[in-house]
């Protein structure tokens, strides 16, 4: 016991400010995100975290035929391009919810993939 304590107290410091800071640019990028999610948008007068729960819900028989083409397509410059990848990063881990394999509440059986 004791030759572990000499060892623990003789280590060398833990290198930790790179990780820290990346933990609260992180936290302070999710608060923020949570707090965009729970806003009143209008016209729906929903915050996105109950709109998106009623898309959840609705019929697989539900189409868009939106597409982004063109113009559109022209404004993903460098700081958009990089904030949608963010997005998209932050949505990987909540894919199940996005590609419909999840159980949801009052259903009997799993949302098949789009």
């Amino acid at each position: 016991m004791a030759h572990t304590l000499g060892v623990v107290r003789t280590s060398a410091p833990v290198e930790c400010e790179d990780v820290h800071s990346r933990l609260v640019d992180r936290r302070a990028r999710l608060n923020a995100h949570v707090a965009r999610m729970q806003i009143v948008r209008e016209p729906t007068r929903k915050s996105v975290f109950e709109m998106q729960g009623i898309v959840v819900r609705l019929s697989n028989s539900v189409n868009t035929s939106a597409r982004w083409r063109g113009p559109e397509l022209a404004k993903l410059v460098a700081p958009v391009d990089q904030k949608v990848g963010d997005l998209f990063t932050d949505a990987a881990g909540l894919a199940s919810l996005f590609l419909r394999s999840i159980l949801l509440p009052g259903r009997e059986r799993y949302c098949p993939t789009v």
